[in-house]
């Protein structure tokens, strides 16, 4: 029954929600033939001013987190292999693989453009791995079926390395390990090396007026959508979960621990982009549009949240914080969106 219990449950936290954010739907598409530019609400100077903004946005904040996950990600394929030759070396693969996690957290936490786009690189990072899938798929392994193109994300990718680096080790008693961790780590350091030229080419990539709209507003609704990730499958999920008392941690990055780190990480990355100093930041896009009430409210109900966010661990703490960062979402949509001029409505893989 424990077995059901997991996979069922397993399945609501993050695999049912990692395959369903594969579609790739959108809230706005370019005109058609007859029908008005979407472009037509900005004038030529906010056009100009974000279209700049895209550009730095892919070169500063977007750029050097995909070089840190690519250079990690060769460190943590390198480490497996060593382990692999000598297993008293787990410890340091264990640590590469929290290197990978956090340059990755900051990377996909608002993802647009590659990131949101390839297929492939969305089956790598389920956040919820299921052990008895990821020891089916070693086992098929050592028989000899090569097996990392057909299983699905959460025996594979980030989630599972998890699992074969940090589980107790009796958990992979009867099952070789390093024919499938060396498969898992080779498919994720193969997406990330094609990933990287194509976030680095954002940055100089030439933007007619229609592409910068749509670009644009899917930032800001990406923006949200990993807010949403944050308090809802972050926090609250798991918590509303924990009430059943499960027989396993319903939390993100259970085996390594990590649903406290990747909660920082993760919302590290939406304040930055939220506030000054930062130029890249909402705010700063909020006083160019010369609405300072908006940027006002805005920053207030942030430093808000960054403070609930830091009042420990404990389940109250935890909801009374989710509850706050639930507040800023409605800011967002009701007062920064139509200040910003955008249409608000799209969030990829919204709460997952």
């Amino acid at each position: 029954m424990n077995k059901v219990w997991h996979w069922c449950a397993a399945g609501m936290l993050g695999l049912c929600a990692s395959v369903a954010s594969l579609a790739q739907p959108s809230f706005r598409q370019p005109p058609g033939p007859g029908q008005a530019s979407v472009a037509q609400a900005w004038d030529a100077k906010t056009l100009a001013s974000r279209k700049e903004y895209l550009q730095h946005l892919w070169s500063q904040h977007y750029g050097p987190h995909a070089d840190q996950v690519l250079a990690s990600s060769k460190a943590l394929h390198a480490a497996t292999t060593a382990y692999c030759r000598k297993p008293g070396s787990r410890g340091a693969a264990q640590e590469a693989w929290r290197k990978v996690l956090a340059p990755w957290t900051r990377l996909m936490t608002v993802d647009g453009g590659p990131m949101r786009e390839r297929y492939a690189l969305r089956l790598l990072d389920s956040r919820h791995p299921v052990p008895e899938l990821i020891r089916k798929a070693m086992q098929q392994e050592r028989d000899g079926a090569k097996v990392i193109d057909k299983v699905g994300p959460a025996s594979k990718g980030l989630g599972a390395l998890e699992w074969m680096l940090f589980a107790p080790e009796s958990a992979l008693e009867g099952v070789p390990l390093c024919p499938y961790l060396q498969s898992t780590s080779g498919e994720w350091l193969r997406e990330i090396t094609e990933l990287h030229p194509l976030i680095k080419a954002q940055a100089v990539q030439r933007r007619h007026a229609e592409a910068v709209v749509l670009e644009y507003e899917e930032f800001v609704n990406q923006w949200q959508s990993g807010l949403n990730k944050l308090w809802v499958g972050g926090i609250e999920r798991p918590l509303k979960v924990l009430e059943s008392k499960p027989p396993f941690s319903p939390w993100p990055r259970p085996y390594s621990d990590g649903a406290a780190a990747e909660r920082e990480l993760r919302w590290q990355t939406l304040r930055d982009l939220a506030l000054l100093p930062n130029k890249l930041s909402i705010e700063q896009q909020l006083r160019h549009a010369a609405n300072p009430a908006a940027a006002t409210a805005w920053r207030t109900q942030v430093l808000r949240c960054d403070q609930a966010l830091k009042q420990g661990q404990e389940p109250k703490a935890l909801l009374a914080a989710a509850a706050c960062l639930n507040q800023l979402g409605q800011l967002l949509n009701t007062q920064v969106a139509p200040a910003l001029k955008v249409t608000m409505g799209f969030s990829d893989g919204d709460g997952s």
